[in-house]
Formats: C-alpha cells, structure tokens, sequence
C-alpha cells in the first residue's frame, strides 16, 4: 500500500481558481493545508488570496520589510495594501452573504 501525505510530511496546496466562484470550499473538511483563488472570477478585480491553516503560516519564514509585521494576517504583507480591490472584495462579500 502506498504511503500518505502524512506518513511523507507532504503538504497540499489547492488552486481553486476555478471552482472556488461556483462553489462553497470547506477547506477544514477536505483537509487541505493551502487553498488559493482569485477574485477576479467572481465579479471584483484580480487579487490573489491564498488561505493556510495558521500553524503552518505561522511556521513559515516569510519574505518581507522589516517594517512589516510578523503577526498574522499582515506578516505577508508585500507593501502597501490595494484598498481599492480590497473595498471591492469586501463588497462582493456582503453581496454573496445576502444572496446565499
């Protein structure tokens, strides 16, 4: 029998750029250690959104300013932030939550 992810201390990383717009992911469910999509599929401009179970976010030595946090959510941080797409996210957020 062949060996499994956790016997090989592989993690998994989904793209679900495109089956996240049409779709609920329940990422503890599945089990995944990454999910990533975008939400220019679903109605806003493009930002990339990356979800990680946290102890493995925490865990990771992330590339960045000095002057950037290193708590989450911000020790990811690149630069500043694009509210503008931000705003929008949050925006087709509210809507989804409304529509069901």
């Amino acid at each position: 029998m062949g060996k499994t992810l956790e016997d090989t201390g592989a993690l998994t990383f989904v793209d679900a750029v495109q089956f996240a717009p049409h779709h609920l992911v329940d990422v503890k469910e599945l089990g995944y250690d990454f999910l990533a999509f975008s939400s220019y599929k679903f109605f806003r401009p493009h930002l990339g959104i990356v979800w990680g179970r946290l102890a493995l976010l925490n865990s990771l030595f992330p590339y960045k300013q000095r002057c950037v946090s290193d708590a989450n959510p911000n020790r990811y941080a690149m630069g500043t932030p694009q509210y503008e797409v931000l705003v929008g996210l949050s925006a087709t957020v509210r809507y989804f939550e409304e529509i069901g």
